[in-house]
């Protein structure tokens, strides 16, 4: 039993020592001796002072006082190799006694803790790093334990909340967000807590003003990986969201003015054209009636007519611009009048087709809430009839009646012809267009998405349906209902 107990001694892997009251070595262990960079048997009969520096004599001398009053010590000592190095121990120090209880020695064990020592400088490293970290960001960044309590937060987190952090591990999400954000709130832990990863943009308020946070939480596992809890960091992006929606604006905003500068330049090259076509018109046909000079008057009255409404298109362009600002006014106006002017140049526009046009009033008179822009309405309309029309008589019925929707009560104009007529597909398209450029198009034409817009702005309503039920090739009737004026 005696030749066993010797082996295991020898054989541990810690080591072992054994020495007389004086510090004399009378045993020790091959870990003992190898640790230190000795050999067993350059070591038996040295004093324990060899293993330590002068400085760690002090320590040392400490923790025989302690095996002298106490029988034991138990604790950290520093050694020192052969080659000078020296490195930390835990060491278990205790008495020897003989049968009578009196002092014969002591016997000493130790375990080399280098490396624990270098993983708990790391840990340490690590812990001031996270708690720099975490008291000097800028984002809030708390901890949670398994039941969903705040057991950390930062400083920002108190900033946010104008609270200090002893408050705030009292409250609850519900207490903290309000009911529906912190329901949401421990949804969204409660996946964290399962193992889930969570990465959103929530927005909640926070003692009464708004705020959106881009949140990450990632659950906290111990080292057998059960999950204790959750860390998260949540950054206010509440100025970011903003800024990004005034740029968004802006972009929006460019585009628009962008598109509208091209509609006017596009604008102003067709119809000035137009204007300058009709006058180039009126004058050939001046010179080719010299003898009849009743002709030749309707003629100039034409070419002077085209100047006035020259000047009405840019006069008409500056309130279309106005009317994109939003700072167009209506007022009461009489149609009728504006109508019968606007057939009447329509007329005159297309000398070479037969045009019949027919108004049929069912009361009179009416008044409507509009402006200057109802003649390029009527127009428009009646040009496109004229235009998409390749019958040799061109027909076009108007018809003015008075209708109510829900409360208000509407003028309605329909404009019916015996076109070549709008397929279904393209009947909600023809509003919707940018103004398009045609040059073999005669009057002052804005386009019909123009159209709609001048009738949006008076608070009215356009839209086309086929002349003759089923039939779209029969023609269109463009219908439309501007509020009546009292």
């Amino acid at each position: 039993m005696l030749k066993f107990l010797l082996r295991a001694v020898e054989q541990a892997s810690e080591g072992i020592a054994i020495a007389d009251l004086n510090g004399t070595l009378k045993y020790l262990n091959k870990a003992f001796a190898s640790k230190h960079g000795y050999k067993q048997e350059n070591l038996l009969g040295k004093n324990l002072s060899i293993f330590h520096t002068q400085e760690q004599m002090k320590s040392v001398e400490k923790s025989n006082q302690i095996i002298q009053t106490d029988g034991e010590f138990y604790g950290e000592i520093w050694h020192k190799r052969k080659d000078g190095t020296i490195f930390p121990t835990l060491m278990h120090n205790s008495l020897i006694l003989d049968d009578n209880g009196n002092k014969m020695g002591m016997i000493g064990t130790f375990v080399d803790i280098t490396e624990q020592k270098k993983l708990g400088q790391k840990l340490r490293e690590s812990e001031e790093l996270f708690r720099s970290v975490f008291e000097t960001a800028e984002d809030c960044i708390f901890i949670k334990n398994r039941s969903l309590q705040y057991i950390q937060v930062n400083k920002a987190m108190e900033k946010l909340f104008d609270m200090p952090a002893t408050e705030l591990l009292d409250k609850s999400d519900v207490d903290l967000f309000g009911e529906e954000a912190g329901k949401h709130v421990i949804e969204v832990d409660e996946r964290v807590i399962q193992g889930e990863i969570i990465d959103e943009e929530y927005t909640k308020p926070i003692q009464g003003v708004t705020h959106t946070f881009h949140t990450i939480k990632i659950p906290l596992k111990d080292s057998k990986g059960i999950i204790y809890g959750l860390c998260g960091i949540a950054r206010d992006i509440t100025e970011l969201k903003k800024a990004e929606q005034k740029l968004k604006e802006s972009e929006q905003n460019f585009r628009k003015a962008y598109h509208q500068v091209n509609f006017y330049k596009d604008l102003f090259t067709h119809d000035i054209n137009n204007v300058l076509n009709n006058i180039s018109i009126a004058m050939k046909l001046c010179t080719e009636k010299l003898d009849n000079h009743e002709k030749i008057s309707d003629y100039l009255n034409l070419a002077n007519e085209s100047i006035n409404r020259g000047k009405t298109l840019v006069s008409n362009v500056r309130k279309l611009s106005q009317l994109e600002d939003g700072e167009v006014l209506l007022e009461p106006m009489e149609p009728l009048g504006v109508l019968k002017e606007t057939i009447e140049f329509v007329k005159k526009s297309f000398q070479t087709k037969e045009i019949n046009i027919d108004v049929d009033l069912k009361n009179t008179p009416v008044m409507i809430y509009g402006n200057e822009l109802l003649s390029d309405i009527f127009e428009n309309i009646l040009i496109n009839a004229i235009n998409h029309n390749m019958n040799p008589i061109i027909d076009i019925i108007i018809r003015v009646s008075k209708r109510k929707r829900k409360t208000v009560n509407f003028i309605k104009f329909e404009f019916a012809d015996n076109g070549i007529g709008i397929t279904d597909e393209r009947k909600k398209e023809i509003f919707e267009g940018e103004y398009r450029r045609d040059r073999e198009t005669k009057g002052m034409g804005f386009g019909l998405s123009l159209v709609k817009k001048i009738i949006t702005s008076y608070n009215g309503f356009i839209r086309v349906e086929n002349r003759i039920k089923g039939d779209y090739s029969q023609g269109s009737n463009f219908i439309i209902l501007i509020p009546e004026a009292k």
